[in-house]
């Protein structure tokens, strides 16, 4: 019996989508990977997140934003404060919130790597990379964090960034900033790019603050001192007594005493300085594929040389890693983007799974290895091929 006109034509459908099919068959794959993780509770959740809700509960849901809930700035708390209506697991409601921006961090990506490479199956190669990295999963599906939002928030104005959109660029960086402070890893891209391409004014900065502002309208409205929501950061930062939270940076390196978050701070400023100066100096082109590798040196040096930094807080620069390498494709860095995502992956393992493979002292060097064998690799690069004008 011959094929039917119905079954050629659904076999033609599904051959001229395959690539769109197969995405939405790995994105399954990708979620149903994470729901396998939704009944783990952490402390995180136990201790912070979940009282949060019950809070939003025992105030009627949005009507408690007037009331200074967790230490989490306003973005958040709206979607806290909407969860809190929902008829299921708190737990699992936050984790799906995370698992949705997982989604739209993998498709920006996927939109960053078509944009530069002009290059579909590239482009998906980078979308799936990013839904089954390591941190990804296991930040929303095991962690119940909400990372994966302020991070897609950041790679959204990074795209609009390569394509030269400045104003839809820095409203999504004030997007990414109004939901976390870790925006700021990136914002030294934002500077160099100012200084170096001298496209947009200064003027633009405003934006961030602005749109941080803008989102908060809400919660003031209903009551919130907005004094309390422009010290949300700041009392963020003094949380904590500890100069590193079980991430492995300079300051497991350095003997402890009261002067070394300056003295983090001072080498982190001298850092991008130096940066920027060979980037001036070389005549260093910022072309699509330096600035998403400037995103990730922005990262990883702000989150080694910086304070209070948490074992998740090089989440963009896994992404970033990921996007960047597969858009350039040189064999030679492989490496980088495997050993950041090691890296953070064995941060994440201490804290959810009590398990330590490398003493963090050590992890520490090895990370400060890795930094200059890439920084000494790019540089070489650079005098080498056309990254350089």
């Amino acid at each position: 019996m011959e094929m039917t006109k119905l079954e050629k034509k659904i076999i033609n459908f599904l051959i001229k989508h395959k690539n769109f099919l197969f995405l939405c068959f790995m994105t399954v794959a990708a979620v149903m990977l994470r729901v396998s993780l939704y009944n783990k509770e952490t402390g995180d959740f136990i201790g912070c997140l979940e009282p949060w809700v019950n809070e939003y509960i025992k105030y009627g849901g949005v009507a408690g934003l007037k009331y200074n809930i967790g230490n989490y700035n306003c973005l958040y708390n709206y979607i806290l404060s909407l969860i809190s209506y929902l008829p299921i697991n708190s737990l699992y409601s936050i984790k799906s919130v995370s698992v949705i921006f997982d989604i739209v961090c993998a498709v920006f990506g996927y939109k960053i790597g078509y944009l530069v490479t002009n290059n579909k199956q590239n482009a998906s190669i980078i979308y799936c990379a990013i839904l089954f990295a390591p941190t990804c999963f296991l930040n929303s599906g095991a962690w119940a964090q909400c990372d994966s939002i302020y991070t897609s928030f950041a790679i959204i104005s990074i795209y609009y960034l390569l394509k030269e959109k400045f104003t839809l660029s820095f409203i999504f960086a004030g997007i990414s900033f109004a939901f976390k402070l870790q925006f700021v890893f990136i914002l030294p891209v934002y500077i160099i790019y100012y200084i170096c391409k001298k496209k947009f004014s200064i003027i633009n900065f405003l934006l961030i603050p602005l749109v941080n502002l803008i989102t908060a309208i809400p919660a003031i409205l209903l009551g919130r001192d907005i004094k309390d929501i422009l010290m949300i950061y700041l009392n963020q930062a003094q949380t904590y007594s500890n100069y590193s939270l079980k991430f492995p940076n300079i300051y497991y390196i350095l003997v402890d005493n009261a002067h070394l978050k300056y003295l983090g701070m001072i080498l982190c400023v001298v850092a991008f300085a130096v940066i920027l100066f060979i980037i001036i100096d070389r005549k260093i082109k910022l072309d699509q594929k330096n600035i998403l590798l400037l995103c990730c040196i922005s990262v990883i040096t702000a989150t080694y040389f910086l304070p209070y930094m948490h074992e998740r807080y090089m989440f963009m620069a896994d992404l970033f890693s990921i996007i960047w390498y597969l858009c350039q494709k040189n064999k030679k860095y492989l490496y980088f983007p495997i050993a950041i995502n090691l890296i953070s992956l064995l941060s994440y393992l201490g804290f959810l799974f009590k398990f330590t493979l490398i003493d963090f002292p050590i992890l520490s060097l090895i990370y400060l290895i890795i930094l200059i064998k890439f920084g000494y690799d790019i540089s070489n690069f650079n005098h080498k091929s056309s990254i350089k004008n």
